[in-house]
């Protein structure tokens, strides 16, 4: 597990990580070299913030959350320099949020070229399926970007995107 890894040296230091997902809420354990939001029109913005369900940042916390502090749990890349990036709107009237293709691929395209992540991280989904979006996890993964997209948990038993993607690994 994590704690064979660190004593082997393997703690995420000199490994850049982009969560793409809900934005971020305050957490002590966490820390974001960045984050910007990406709108569904392709604007870039400061507003990163999740005020919604917390899902970026629990899902940042799984990746990098300080280590060896006795508040909590570790990440299991502590050492790792993290960034996010909000793609997703929350929908007042169904209660849940929504990521928007375009704004996807504009993440993913920013997070491989502007901040040259070895890591870029999907814990998103749905069953739409999108070339564009694909053209674009697989000229990151030809660029040298491992890209980890969310399988899906609904045990619905379809293909799930972006995890079925050519160039993205389904977690």
């Amino acid at each position: 597990g994590s704690n064979a890894a660190w004593r082997a040296g393997y703690t995420g230091e000199g490994v850049t990580v982009v969560v793409i997902d809900t934005g971020y809420s305050t957490h002590e354990e966490i820390t974001w070299d960045s984050s910007e939001r990406i709108t569904s029109t392709g604007e870039i913005t400061d507003d990163a913030l999740d005020n919604y369900n917390g899902h970026g940042t629990s899902v940042s916390g799984i990746i990098g959350a300080a280590a060896g502090n006795a508040l909590g749990g570790a990440g299991i890349a502590p050492g790792c320099s993290m960034r996010m990036i909000r793609v997703t709107d929350y929908n007042s009237s169904t209660g849940r949020t929504t990521a928007n293709t375009y704004a996807e691929a504009v993440a993913i395209g920013r997070a491989a070229v502007y901040y040259d992540a070895d890591i870029i991280n999907l814990s998103l989904g749905g069953y739409s399926y999108s070339e564009y979006l694909e053209s674009v996890i697989e000229g990151a993964y030809k660029s040298g970007t491992l890209v980890v997209c969310a399988a899906g948990n609904d045990g619905i038993g379809s293909d799930v995107y972006p995890a079925s993607y050519k160039g993205a690994v389904a977690v």
